[in-house]
């Protein structure tokens, strides 16, 4: 638990959390990877919404969908909608 609470901490610090929360994404404790999706959503269009550049979400998205095949349930649900965030973020920027 302390784990998942220090990687969604991450959300609020600068470009440089990004390292740490790729990492998060592919630790083996299954909490630490369902926060780290967390982050991500929370990042991109959540609660702690911010602009964020552009190679750090690419550098993201393929570990997230990784995920999304998770043994842990949570792990891919968070990743799912982590996803939908990025996607949705996506499309603001661009437009549809």
């Amino acid at each position: 638990m302390v784990r998942r609470h220090a990687v969604q901490s991450l959300s609020y610090l600068d470009r440089d959390a990004w390292a740490a929360i790729r990492e998060a994404l592919q630790d083996e404790d299954s909490r630490a990877r369902a926060g780290g999706a967390l982050v991500v959503l929370h990042s991109v269009g959540g609660k702690a919404s911010r602009d964020w550049p552009l190679q750090e979400k690419n550098s993201v998205v393929p570990i997230l969908q990784d995920l999304l095949n998770d043994h842990d349930p949570e792990v891919g649900r968070n990743a799912q909608r982590a996803l939908e965030g990025i996607a949705s973020r996506s499309r603001t920027i661009v437009g549809p």
